[in-house]
């Protein structure tokens, strides 16, 4: 005979209003943004503006994205089951095995390695991963809750304590839709008490925060490379307009003067004339007459570098602030992780 598995389930919706279905939409940041940030990163606005920055990279520079995903992955998250306080002499065996089984089964079905990988991603990514446990009989997860609704309020037998913003939380619908039970008692006791910050139950509460070195706030840890990968997108963008400015050119025609300067064409036939070469143009390439002699002016390199030669130096430098393995740097570029 066989039996339905209850797996735990999160609903990232409510199927029955899927116009509020929540979409993430982030600004394009500059280095002088960043920078201004980082010089008070423990305001809530700073330290929200620079975690969105950092989603904003990760989404669009494959540079960081790859920075994150290489950190993340370096954690094997293996662990091993060790008795504590075992005393071999007073321990049935019976029982011993039961308790044994029992403990293994709830490692399984958390599915560490799985469940603490995507913590660790978000958490190098957004400074902090909140979350909340969902567990049902032969299966668990962990919830990732909105970091913008959780506030760290203290540290209890070195883990992580944080509250939540119930006020956040508008519609009675999502809140059994979306939210485990627990979240239910959280929000009477704000309407309560009318404090939107409740602290999540310690039963539930997850906290992985990637610099637990400062506790007085939040941010990315690689907020400080995060203007270099904006050299990287400027040095870029400036090389696509040195491509493009290649592929024009200026066709210049000189009026004939006599001694005092006087045109010696008559302009409606230079403007004729003019006419008819702009007509046989491609439209890279312009045409222009002038009484006096055009130069043609370039800006040349001080230092002879290329476009590329920049694009390159600046990804280097990148790699050797985000302290990437030297190694792989000596390596080139396509050894970095994929």
């Amino acid at each position: 005979m066989m039996f339905a598995r209850q797996l735990a389930k999160q609903n990232l919706f409510d199927p029955q209003n899927a116009n509020r279905r929540k979409t993430g939409t982030y600004s394009l940041y500059t280095k002088e943004n960043i920078m201004s940030w980082l010089q008070s990163p423990g305001t809530t606005s700073n330290a929200k503006n620079l975690r969105n920055a950092s989603i904003y990279l990760y989404n669009s520079f494959n540079q960081y994205s790859r920075l994150i995903d290489y950190y993340a992955g370096l954690p094997l998250w293996a662990y091993v089951i060790s008795p504590v306080a075992f005393n071999p002499g007073k321990v049935k065996d019976d029982v011993f095995k039961r308790q044994y089984l029992k403990v293994t089964q709830f490692f399984e079905d958390m599915n560490i390695p799985h469940e603490m990988h995507k913590a660790m991603k978000i958490a190098l990514r957004e400074g902090a991963f909140y979350g909340v446990f969902r567990k049902e009989s032969g299966s668990c997860f962990i919830q990732k809750l909105n970091p913008d609704n959780c506030l760290i309020s203290s540290i209890s037998d070195g883990t992580y304590v944080f509250l939540y913003d119930m006020s956040s939380i508008t519609d009675e619908q999502d809140l059994k839709i979306l939210y485990p039970p627990e979240f239910s008692e959280m929000h009477r006791n704000y309407k309560k008490t009318g404090k939107p910050y409740q602290e999540v139950p310690d039963s539930i509460s997850f906290c992985l925060k990637a610099d637990d070195s400062v506790n007085d706030y939040t941010i990315p840890p690689f907020s400080s490379v995060m203007p270099l990968l904006l050299d990287i997108s400027n040095y870029m963008d400036l090389q696509q307009t040195a491509t493009e400015l290649r592929n024009y050119a200026v066709l210049t025609g000189e009026i004939p003067t006599n001694a005092d300067g006087t045109p010696q064409m008559d302009w409606p036939l230079v403007v004729e004339y003019l006419k008819q070469i702009y007509n046989a143009l491609p439209p890279q390439i312009g045409c222009v007459a002038a009484p006096w002699k055009i130069n043609q002016v370039s800006f040349n390199k001080n230092d002879g570098a290329t476009d590329a030669d920049l694009i390159s130096r600046s990804a280097d430098n990148f790699w050797s602030a985000a302290w990437f393995p030297r190694m792989r740097l000596r390596r080139g570029l396509h050894h970095l992780p994929s």
